[in-house]
Protein backbone atom coordinates (compact mmCIF):
# COMPACT_ATOMS: atom_id res chain seq x y z
CA UNK A 1 0.00 0.00 0.00
CA UNK A 2 1.51 3.70 -1.01
CA UNK A 3 0.87 6.82 0.99
CA UNK A 4 1.38 10.10 0.69
CA UNK A 5 2.80 11.31 4.44
CA UNK A 6 2.05 14.95 5.51
CA UNK A 7 6.22 15.34 5.65
CA UNK A 8 6.20 14.89 1.65
CA UNK A 9 7.24 11.47 2.37
CA UNK A 10 5.60 8.38 0.57
CA UNK A 11 5.44 4.73 2.25
CA UNK A 12 4.98 1.56 1.70
CA UNK A 13 4.93 -1.16 3.66
CA UNK A 14 8.54 -2.08 2.46
CA UNK A 15 9.75 1.66 1.21
CA UNK A 16 10.56 5.07 2.22
CA UNK A 17 11.28 7.80 0.01
CA UNK A 18 10.44 11.55 -0.93
CA UNK A 19 11.65 13.87 -3.65
CA UNK A 20 15.19 14.76 -2.79
CA UNK A 21 16.42 18.32 -2.72
CA UNK A 22 20.58 19.10 -2.46
CA UNK A 23 20.30 17.96 1.21
CA UNK A 24 20.20 14.75 0.04
CA UNK A 25 23.06 14.76 -1.96
CA UNK A 26 25.50 12.36 0.05
CA UNK A 27 22.75 9.47 0.45
CA UNK A 28 22.21 10.18 -3.06
CA UNK A 29 25.96 10.05 -4.07
CA UNK A 30 26.41 6.78 -2.19
CA UNK A 31 23.66 5.39 -4.18
CA UNK A 32 24.71 6.22 -7.35
CA UNK A 33 28.16 4.82 -6.45
CA UNK A 34 26.54 1.44 -5.44
CA UNK A 35 24.03 1.67 -8.40
CA UNK A 36 27.73 1.68 -10.82
CA UNK A 37 28.90 -0.61 -8.72
CA UNK A 38 26.72 -3.91 -9.57
CA UNK A 39 26.45 -2.53 -13.26
CA UNK A 40 28.16 -3.45 -16.52
CA UNK A 41 29.16 0.39 -16.34
CA UNK A 42 31.66 -0.78 -13.68
CA UNK A 43 33.72 -2.91 -16.06
CA UNK A 44 33.24 -0.03 -19.39
CA UNK A 45 33.59 2.96 -18.10
CA UNK A 46 35.92 4.68 -15.10
CA UNK A 47 33.73 6.54 -12.18
CA UNK A 48 34.10 9.92 -11.73
CA UNK A 49 32.61 11.27 -8.58
CA UNK A 50 32.60 15.06 -9.83
CA UNK A 51 30.68 14.18 -12.90
CA UNK A 52 28.23 12.09 -11.00
CA UNK A 53 27.66 14.85 -8.12
CA UNK A 54 26.93 17.65 -11.35
CA UNK A 55 24.68 15.31 -12.91
CA UNK A 56 22.46 14.22 -10.11
CA UNK A 57 22.84 18.10 -8.63
CA UNK A 58 21.33 19.17 -11.82
CA UNK A 59 18.56 16.96 -11.88
CA UNK A 60 18.00 17.48 -8.25
CA UNK A 61 17.53 21.16 -9.07
CA UNK A 62 15.69 20.80 -12.98
CA UNK A 63 12.45 21.62 -13.52
CA UNK A 64 12.23 19.14 -15.81
CA UNK A 65 13.71 15.79 -13.85
CA UNK A 66 12.78 13.88 -11.02
CA UNK A 67 14.99 12.43 -8.12
CA UNK A 68 13.45 10.13 -5.93
CA UNK A 69 15.87 9.11 -2.69
CA UNK A 70 15.14 6.70 0.56
CA UNK A 71 17.62 5.19 2.73
CA UNK A 72 17.76 2.10 0.61
CA UNK A 73 16.39 3.28 -3.38
CA UNK A 74 17.46 6.15 -5.42
CA UNK A 75 14.93 6.84 -8.96
CA UNK A 76 16.37 9.57 -11.65
CA UNK A 77 14.37 10.85 -14.36
CA UNK A 78 14.16 13.05 -16.99
CA UNK A 79 11.78 14.24 -19.68
CA UNK A 80 12.86 14.01 -22.94
CA UNK A 81 11.22 15.21 -26.56
CA UNK A 82 10.92 11.62 -28.74
CA UNK A 83 13.45 11.62 -31.64
CA UNK A 84 10.88 10.40 -34.17
CA UNK A 85 8.38 12.86 -33.38
CA UNK A 86 9.16 16.06 -30.83
CA UNK A 87 5.43 16.67 -30.19
CA UNK A 88 5.97 13.66 -27.81
CA UNK A 89 7.24 13.95 -24.67
CA UNK A 90 8.57 10.85 -23.00
CA UNK A 91 9.51 10.82 -19.32
CA UNK A 92 13.04 8.43 -19.23
CA UNK A 93 14.13 6.68 -16.34
CA UNK A 94 17.75 7.06 -16.06
CA UNK A 95 18.71 5.46 -13.27
CA UNK A 96 16.89 3.47 -10.62
CA UNK A 97 18.55 1.61 -7.55
CA UNK A 98 17.83 0.07 -4.47
CA UNK A 99 15.27 -2.34 -2.05
CA UNK A 100 12.03 -2.70 -3.28
CA UNK A 101 12.39 -0.22 -6.68
CA UNK A 102 8.89 -1.33 -7.22
CA UNK A 103 7.41 1.20 -5.26
CA UNK A 104 9.32 4.00 -7.16
CA UNK A 105 7.83 3.35 -10.00
CA UNK A 106 4.37 4.88 -9.53
CA UNK A 107 5.39 7.93 -8.08
CA UNK A 108 7.55 8.20 -11.42
CA UNK A 109 4.17 7.49 -13.57
CA UNK A 110 2.26 9.84 -11.87
CA UNK A 111 5.35 12.30 -11.93
CA UNK A 112 4.75 12.28 -15.93
CA UNK A 113 1.39 12.80 -15.87
CA UNK A 114 1.30 15.79 -14.20
CA UNK A 115 4.57 16.55 -16.89
CA UNK A 116 1.88 15.92 -19.79
CA UNK A 117 3.74 13.05 -20.78
CA UNK A 118 3.05 10.68 -23.57
CA UNK A 119 5.12 8.17 -22.26
CA UNK A 120 7.21 6.53 -19.96
CA UNK A 121 10.47 4.68 -20.27
CA UNK A 122 12.08 2.54 -18.67
CA UNK A 123 15.52 0.44 -19.15
CA UNK A 124 17.13 -2.32 -17.47
CA UNK A 125 20.72 -3.28 -17.16
CA UNK A 126 22.31 -6.04 -18.37
CA UNK A 127 23.09 -8.49 -15.38
CA UNK A 128 21.37 -11.57 -14.16
CA UNK A 129 17.98 -9.12 -12.65
CA UNK A 130 17.44 -8.77 -15.98
CA UNK A 131 14.82 -11.75 -16.74
CA UNK A 132 13.09 -10.63 -13.56
CA UNK A 133 12.91 -6.44 -14.26
CA UNK A 134 11.53 -7.66 -17.85
CA UNK A 135 9.29 -9.87 -16.19
CA UNK A 136 8.32 -6.69 -13.53
CA UNK A 137 7.83 -4.03 -16.71
CA UNK A 138 5.72 -6.62 -18.40
CA UNK A 139 3.20 -6.93 -15.90
CA UNK A 140 3.07 -2.92 -14.89
CA UNK A 141 2.40 -2.80 -19.04
CA UNK A 142 5.74 -1.84 -20.36
CA UNK A 143 6.78 -3.46 -23.66
CA UNK A 144 10.24 -4.08 -24.74
CA UNK A 145 11.29 -1.33 -27.98
CA UNK A 146 14.92 -1.15 -28.20
CA UNK A 147 18.16 -2.67 -27.03
CA UNK A 148 21.18 -0.69 -26.51
CA UNK A 149 24.85 -1.92 -27.27
CA UNK A 150 28.04 -0.06 -26.74
CA UNK A 151 31.83 -0.14 -28.15
CA UNK A 152 34.59 1.51 -27.34
CA UNK A 153 35.86 3.48 -30.52
CA UNK A 154 39.08 5.03 -28.84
Amino acid sequence: MDSHLSDGTHSTTETQFHKATLADLPLIVKHAISFYEMSPWEGIVPLETNTVIDTLVHHIESDTSLCLVGDECLFVATLVPCALNNTVLIAQELMWYGKNGRALIKPFEEWAKEQECDFTMMSSLVNDREPTIRRIYSRLGYKPIESAYIKEIK
